[in-house]
């Protein structure tokens, strides 16, 4: 009986208890409240990133608010009680650990929401400076409430390219999102900062100073602004001062430039532009021929109503009995002007 026992506790069946037990201790998925700092620290730990440097959210410090001009006017009384109420220099001081000095944190804006249960700090301006930010860290703010967020600011962060490729597809899910900055992150290789701003991206204010942008990056940053068959609709502004463009990547930024309608500002100062880029920039600034594939292009645009102001013309042009975006040709003007020469030679007679 001793060895049958021993042998089923070597290695027998589980019994139902123990299936119980590895059931419970599985965690349940978590669904998120929407307060920003509570669903990323919880995320975090569910990742299985490390629990000791889990990155503090603050609020963000706001600028104080400008004195009126009674405030900045004292009586002497008061400047002398202000000069009595201060508070006199430490005489000890006490050491604080390295790891809460330089500890990761994120600096949020909040939006705070009142409920009957509770109060709900919604993230909208989220602000990470200076602590190398990997792939997980930005699939845990995937998964976090963010439909209030309407800027990101990213400073000198490590982007990789695994990074921004998760980063841009996150994008389109954000439907407030308006501006995004990353600044400082220079990816060498393929440059790839393109992805930002595709055609389901919602971005409007796009920032990428000091990222060590050379002619290959702004050839498919020129691309993805507009091409002959496709342009961008949403971005407004675009910051790519501080790099390393030279003329020929002027040119191709001037070459998306030409069919694309929204972008109201692009900065390109502290580059290697001399005055055949800025010429070459100038040019889709004024009134410029179109090439013959750019007119057919054009033409299918406002038939089909995607160009602004395309759909009237194309159905001004369906119902014309002329050909369309063509003159009448020499022999209808021929026979109008004969018509009406006969015309007025009868009235003539008739006199």
């Amino acid at each position: 009986m001793g060895k049958r026992v021993e042998k089923a506790l070597k290695g027998g069946p589980t019994s139902a208890s123990s299936r119980a037990g590895d059931d419970c201790s599985t965690p349940e998925p978590y669904t998120c409240t929407g307060n920003f700092a509570d669903d990323f620290a919880e995320l975090w730990q569910r990742a299985g990133l490390d629990k000791d440097h889990v990155p503090v959210v603050k609020p963000r410090a706001k600028r104080p608010a400008t004195p009126t001009v009674e405030e900045s006017k004292q009586s002497p009384e008061e400047e002398e009680v202000e000069k009595t109420d201060e508070e006199l220099p430490p005489s000890t001081y006490t050491a604080v650990d390295n790891l809460n000095i330089y500890r990761p944190s994120i600096h949020v804006e909040f939006d705070v929401e009142e409920t009957k249960q509770m109060q709900i700090n919604h993230a909208k301006e989220l602000f990470i400076r200076s602590w190398k930010i990997e792939e997980k860290v930005v699939g845990i703010l995937k998964l976090c409430i963010l439909e209030r967020l309407q800027c990101i600011n990213l400073w000198n962060v490590g982007l990789t390219k695994n990074t921004l490729k998760s980063l841009s597809s996150m994008l389109p899910s954000l439907s407030s999102i308006k501006t995004l900055i990353l600044d400082g992150n220079p990816i060498p290789g393929s440059e790839p900062y393109y992805l930002l701003i595709s055609d389901d991206s919602p971005i409007q204010n796009l920032s990428l100073r000091n990222n060590k942008i050379t002619d290959v990056g702004a050839e498919l940053l020129g691309k993805a602004l507009g091409t002959t068959y496709t342009q961008n609709k949403s971005l407004l502004t675009l910051n790519l001062s501080f790099n390393h463009i030279s003329d020929a990547g002027a040119k191709h930024l001037a070459q998306g430039l030409r069919m694309n309608r929204v972008l109201l500002s692009l900065c390109l100062a502290s580059n290697d532009i001399s005055d055949e880029g800025c010429q070459a920039l100038c040019s889709p600034l004024q009134r410029f021929a179109l090439t013959h594939e750019e007119v057919v292009q054009r033409r299918k645009l406002m038939s089909q109503g995607g160009f602004r102001g395309g759909s009237a013309l194309g159905t001004r042009r369906s119902d014309s009995k002329d050909r369309p975006s063509s003159n009448r040709s020499g022999s209808q003007m021929r026979a109008s002007r004969g018509s009406s020469k006969k015309k007025t030679e009868g009235k003539k007679e008739e006199k």
